[in-house]
């Protein structure tokens, strides 16, 4: 009975077939996949509408950074990013180790805004 060789990349046709293939389905799905998110972050934004201004006035004292960042089109990254330079449009407050918008000063921003 005949030992089978171990496969040499270099030099076994069926080996290296099996490599590329490999490699191609991989470059397929990660494209697949980054085409994927792309398209549900814009389905997520479409989804999400910015609130008025009498739902606004229905939210509790304060929100999160996320949701006062839907009110000015803005991320939740960015939202943060521009908390932590100290730069995001209304009132924030440190409650321990989380952010929180202060719902009246949206409500002011967006009252001036509306004169």
């Amino acid at each position: 009975m005949p030992q089978s060789q171990p496969c040499v990349w270099g030099r076994d046709a069926v080996g290296v077939g099996h490599a590329v293939m490999a490699l191609l389905a991989m470059a397929s799905a990660a494209s697949f996949w980054t085409e994927r998110l792309a398209m549900s972050t814009r389905r997520q934004k479409m989804d999400r509408p910015r609130p008025t201004l009498t739902e606004i006035e229905q939210w509790p004292a304060t929100v999160d950074v996320p949701t006062a960042g839907v009110v000015f089109g803005l991320s939740r990254s960015h939202s943060y990013e521009l908390v932590s330079r100290g730069e995001f449009p209304v009132k924030v407050i440190r409650v321990g180790s989380r952010y929180r918008v202060v719902t009246a000063s949206i409500i002011d921003v967006l009252s001036s805004q509306a004169a």
